[in-house]
């Protein structure tokens, strides 16, 4: 403030008051100023409106960053009861990004996508729209379009976000380095024809983390960031930035249910079945509770993966149905879309049938479809074959409407099977509906 310099370093009282109390607590649980030991918070938070809901809020931080984000929600619920009262603008921001982000955790992915957006709508309507705390909720919005396999909403809502904190040293490093990473996933995903560049997501992904330099950053958010850049190196064929980025993430946090999902995932691409198998096991069973609610889904896809290639049906079948429980509350869709031939074929011969529309299962087939380039991959020739499946003809039929043999039809049948993953067909009609390599029928008028 422009005054002389303090002739003393100030002290902390031995006995400060309740109001103190709760003000330092928040202040070190925000970063505002450095944490120190043996700090002793009031049991019971004061009366005062405005220091109680920083009490609580701070609390509710606490309880997210030990991995107890159901402990939060009470306290966030009592938090914004009294922001709204008391007109407290920014708090009641604070308290629903923080509600978003323990609902991230928690793996409810309804709760999620509402607080966030009520959150983004009060700081556009507050002014706090270039806020720390609304590019938090625009961060926990974005990961959570991402997967659900929505990279268009990931990147729009990854940039917003930045844009808030778009002056120099505004919001915390971790913050910006969580949203370079989703806007940098974002476009591996292929957010848009002029942005779907998935090299520049992969360099934008290396330079994210080259950025952040030894600043630190949440266990969470490092793990979110690896599995993020691992699997897109992989995708690229680069072997030996994926191990960079599996080496990074277990100098940071340790070996985790994650670091050892990244093993399985490098031993899978190099056809190492049973090294990927044993560390998609330790990932589930040895390492302890993941960080990410996301890592068992792809673990279990992983063992999918692997038990298919080795024909042991039932294991695959139930690590699919494994995966599929655990990703539909959470939507994780990119999961599934990022899964190898393997897994969809398992899906198309589990969920393929006519009531699969609308399921979380049909929409993890959906968005498997997606992936690659099949039009591609079938000849004209396969085409024209796989456009007549739909009908009633036999194989003999399509033969002389085609003017070829009946052993030519069925060389383009089976290599059509094997383009597509499929191994009837009926699921080569689905997955060439899905993939948009078969025209729908048109809709029959009815004249009165």
């Amino acid at each position: 403030a422009g005054g002389p310099p303090a002739t003393h370093a100030p002290r902390w009282p031995e006995d400060p008051p309740p109001e103190l109390a709760v003000l330092r607590a928040a202040a070190e649980e925000f970063g505002a100023v450095p944490a120190t030991s043996g700090r002793r918070d009031p049991d019971v938070l004061p009366h005062q409106p405005g220091v109680r809901a920083l009490g609580l809020l701070a609390r509710a931080l606490t309880a997210v960053r030990v991995g107890a984000p159901g402990a939060a929600r009470p306290l966030l619920a009592d938090a914004l009861e009294l922001a709204d009262r008391h007109g407290f603008v920014h708090l009641a921001v604070q308290a629903l990004a923080l509600r978003s982000a323990a609902a991230a955790a928690e793996g409810d992915a309804a709760e999620v996508r509402q607080a966030g957006e009520v959150a983004l709508a009060r700081a556009e309507r507050s002014g706090l729209r270039h806020s720390s705390w609304a590019a938090a909720a625009a961060a926990v919005l974005a990961h959570a379009a991402l997967l659900r396999a929505e990279p268009r909403d990931a990147m729009r809502l990854a940039e917003a976000g930045l844009a808030g904190l778009d002056h120099p040293g505004r919001g915390p490093a971790e913050l910006r380095f969580g949203l370079a990473v989703l806007r940098a996933a974002a476009d591996v995903d292929g957010a848009g024809e002029a942005r779907g560049d998935r090299a520049r997501g992969l360099d934008r992904l290396q330079h994210a983390r080259a950025e952040l330099g030894d600043e630190p950053v949440d266990p969470h958010v490092a793990a979110m960031a690896a599995l993020l850049e691992h699997r897109a190196a992989l995708d690229l064929g680069h072997p030996t930035a994926a191990r960079s980025v599996h080496g990074w993430l277990v100098q940071r946090v340790g070996e985790t249910a994650e670091s050892a999902l990244l093993r399985a995932w490098t031993d899978l691409a190099a056809g190492r079945e049973d090294r990927a198998r044993a560390a998609a096991h330790r990932a589930l069973v040895e390492c302890g509770a993941p960080l990410l609610g996301v890592t068992e889904v792809e673990a279990w896809l992983v063992e999918a993966t692997v038990a298919a290639e080795a024909e042991e049906r039932a294991a695959a079948r139930e690590a699919l149905e494994r995966a599929l429980g655990l990703a539909e509350p959470l939507r994780a869709l990119r999961p599934f879309a990022g899964a190898g031939p393997e897994v969809r074929r398992l899906l198309v011969q589990l969920h393929g049938g006519p009531g699969a529309a609308g399921s979380f299962a049909g929409a993890a087939l959906a968005v498997s479809a997606t992936t690659g380039s099949p039009a591609a991959a079938l000849s004209e020739r396969e085409r024209a074959v796989l456009a007549l499946l739909p009908s009633l003809l036999s194989l003999e039929e399509i033969g002389a409407d085609l003017s070829v043999s009946v052993n030519t039809v069925k060389t383009h049948v089976r290599s059509i099977y094997g383009k597509l993953g499929v191994s009837s067909r009926r699921t080569a009609v689905l997955a060439g509906y899905e993939r948009g390599l078969i025209a729908p029928a048109p809709a029959l008028t009815l004249r009165g």
